[in-house]
């Protein structure tokens, strides 16, 4: 999904460049920015002031040599200002905080700290834009994890244009909103520290929303509005405990508390000392599935190694799977079930006060029968309807999956009613389609509004809807003296729905006299201008459904064609340790958006796949060549892939036309086995079936 990262416009980029010797300032600069106004409906939270720390001695910190390089910022979306790289150097000393200044404490290296953080930050890259943005997620806590929070720490920088009387966080654990923060980092990354109440976070799944409210200093126009961001570092982005608790696990249940390290990414290692054993592959296989399953994390990869990695990671779930003689040489002290049959669970902990999982028994049918306990409480049976998307772990609710004609409350896709004071408002939801949805001009859903909008509303103001960032409708405010929607009908049209979950937007461009006017040293309006209530309604009507060979999309959001049938032919070149982390990691996502395991057979040589759907993984160096010629590609492919640049490469050879569809009821399968085609143009292949905007090889 998960896919689903919105691209940055180029405006934020361009007024970074503009105000780059600006932002060299250690305080914003004044340009007469807009007041908050002085009423008691609606005041100002007050800054938290510092508290002052004891007195302690100088600090040593690393010092940049002349010729060293620095890191690159910590996002790759907006620019950020270049620090030093974190290298042991000589020490210097630190010189005396600067006062207003905030800086952003040292990342520490230690064992110790990522033993007392939980990231929770499930997406690389998080960059809230406009006015009004959100997020919602759910993190698993532990027991222990729950009882030991004391703290949610936010690493952030944001546009220099974004007023800090006027924009803050707004955060909130379980629908409980903690302290209100200030947006006030334009010059390098900042730090916000929010205290968490007592009995706030549960054992258990826990919803954790991280919005912002902002306000440019000196526009008021609605183009301005694009101008504002925040950007959030994963890295800086956690929870605090009080002890060592973020890798302590007791049951099968904490496994879903593995969570994401400070790039976003999970990892499962899987220590497996037969894995060069054929016979074992399939049973890996399973066990990534089950853990994928589990995990459910949108960045998660699994890594086979042989040996244990010596430190503890964040992110990363370290798995002994193997007879109880096998695991023995490389996990130490063995549980004491290990060797009376099937076993599952986690034993002591290690390094950094981690917590290992051990699959094992005394026999490789009794590691096979652990592996089975896994999926206990998680498992569907194939081809079984399910309900939604499993999608908490990056966005809150999970999606509704629509097979028919339905009508949905947007309370039930996780809006509240909202009101709204500024210029340009902007939320979103999720609904799901199935693997064989087909989006096509033939048929048009319909967003049952019900809003508000006062008298300050000119008319040329509009609300729009978006479906997967395309625009789907719009439909203009042209009545003066305000209006109330109720169950206001709005077509939108279903050509930019696709199988898997589907992001709705709904933006409302509002105009008024007193923007127009843009008074300097105005105060910032608090009087709200439009008002979304969650009684609203998405309606999704019966539509076609058309199941097609190869679909991106569908495999994407679904898993289709491999979730579905029996037993998925796995063709790896090698058995070592990349081929089968690739592979594992491949089916392991395949599984999580199909929502159960993928039955997998690894085969010999894939010339016995025969039309069977396969999975081909390796370098292209070592596949056979006639399964080279069967995916129509050019046979110097295998060498110009493998040796780089300075192979020369010969014309491609004739490729079959695609035969075109004729009457109602024309069809024709044009997928082969696996993955690539055979026998099709790739260019007109996706022109014909609406591909056409994908990037080449996507």
């Amino acid at each position: 999904m998960i896919g689903c990262k919105p691209i940055r416009g180029s405006l934020t980029v361009l007024i970074c460049a503009v105000a780059a010797g600006a932002m060299a300032q250690s305080s914003p600069f004044d340009m007469t920015p807009e007041r908050p106004a002085q009423t008691s409906s609606a005041p100002t939270p007050p800054a938290i002031p510092p508290v002052a720390p004891p007195p302690q001695p100088p600090v040593q910190v690393p010092t940049p040599t002349p010729g060293q390089p620095s890191a690159p910022p910590p996002f790759a979306v907006q620019p950020a200002p270049q620090r030093p790289a974190a290298a042991p150097l000589p020490p210097a000393l630190v010189p005396p905080r600067q006062e207003g200044a905030r800086p952003v404490p040292a990342p520490a290296s230690s064992l110790n700290a990522d033993s007392r953080r939980r990231y929770i930050l499930p997406y690389e890259k998080l960059s809230l834009s406009g006015e009004i943005d959100r997020r919602q997620w759910s993190i698993y806590l532990t027991p222990e994890q729950a009882n030991a929070a004391v703290s949610l720490n936010i690493g952030y920088q944001n546009a220099i244009v974004v007023a800090p009387e006027s924009s803050n966080f707004q955060v909130s654990l379980n629908n409980v909103a903690l302290d209100a923060a200030r947006i006030e980092a334009p010059d390098s990354e900042g730090n916000v520290a929010l205290k968490i109440p007592p009995g706030v976070l549960q054992v258990g799944s826990n919803v954790v929303t991280l919005g912002v409210q902002q306000r440019h200093r000196t526009d008021c126009t609605i183009q301005s509005t694009y101008d504002l961001w925040t950007d959030v570092n994963p890295a800086n982005t956690y929870i605090g405990f009080n002890s060592d608790v973020a890798g302590s696990f007791a049951n099968i249940d904490d496994i879903q508390a593995t969570g994401p390290d400070g790039k976003a990414m999970t990892s499962i290692e899987i220590v497996a000392p037969a894995l060069g054993n054929p016979a074992f592959a399939d049973s890996l296989l399973r066990l990534s599935q089950a853990l994928a399953l589990r995990t459910q994390m949108p960045n998660q990869t699994i890594r086979f190694v042989t040996a244990p990695s010596t430190e503890r990671k964040a992110g990363t779930l370290t798995v002994f799977v193997g007879t109880a003689r096998e695991i023995a040489g490389v996990a130490g002290a063995l549980p004491p079930e290990a060797s009376a049959g099937a076993f599952a669970g986690f034993g002591n902990a290690g390094p950094g006060n981690s917590s290992p999982l051990f699959v094992t028994g005394p026999t490789p049918q009794a590691v096979q029968a652990a592996i089975e306990t896994l999926f206990s409480s998680i498992s569907r049976t194939p081809g079984a309807q399910r309900t939604t998307f499993s999608t908490r772990s990056w966005h809150a609710p999970d999606v509704p999956l629509v097979m028919s004609d339905r009508r949905i409350a947007l309370s039930e896709l996780g809006l509240q009613s909202t009101e709204f004071s500024g210029r340009r408002f902007r939320t979103e939801f999720y609904v799901g389609m199935p693997a064989d949805f087909y989006a096509s001009a033939y048929g048009e859903a319909s967003l049952l509004l019900d809003a508000a909008y006062s008298s300050q509303v000119l008319p040329g103001s509009h609300v729009d809807i978006y479906v997967n960032d395309q625009i789907a409708s719009t439909v203009p405010i042209s009545n003066n003296g305000g209006g109330i929607f109720r169950h206001l009908p709005i077509k939108v049209t279903m050509r930019h729905f696709k199988p898997g979950p589907n992001k709705v937007t709904l933006e409302a461009v509002l105009m008024t006299a007193q923007d127009q006017a843009c008074a300097p040293g105005a105060p910032a309006s608090a009087t709200p201008r439009f008002a979304l209530f969650d009684t609203s309604e998405i309606h999704i009507p019966n539509y076609a459904q058309i199941g097609r060979k190869p679909d991106l999309a569908a495999m994407a959001g679904a898993g289709q064609p491999y979730r579905t049938g029996g037993p998925v032919a796995l063709s790896l070149d090698r058995f070592d340790t990349d081929t089968m982390s690739v592979a594992a990691t491949l089916i392991s996502r395949l599984a999580s958006v199909a929502g159960h395991p993928i039955d997998i057979e690894t085969v010999a040589s894939p010339l016995v796949i025969g039309d069977r759907d396969a999975l081909f993984v390796g370098t292209i160096s070592q596949f056979p060549q006639a399964l080279i010629s069967q995916f129509n590609l050019v046979p110097s492919s295998q060498i110009s892939w493998k040796m780089g640049t300075g192979v020369q490469v010969p014309a491609p050879k004739q490729r079959h036309p695609v035969q075109r569809l004729a009457g109602a009821g024309g069809w024709r399968h044009l997928g082969g086995p696996g993955l690539l085609l055979r026998g099709v143009d790739e260019a007109e292949f996706r022109s014909e079936l609406g591909y056409a905007a994908l990037p080449a090889g996507g």
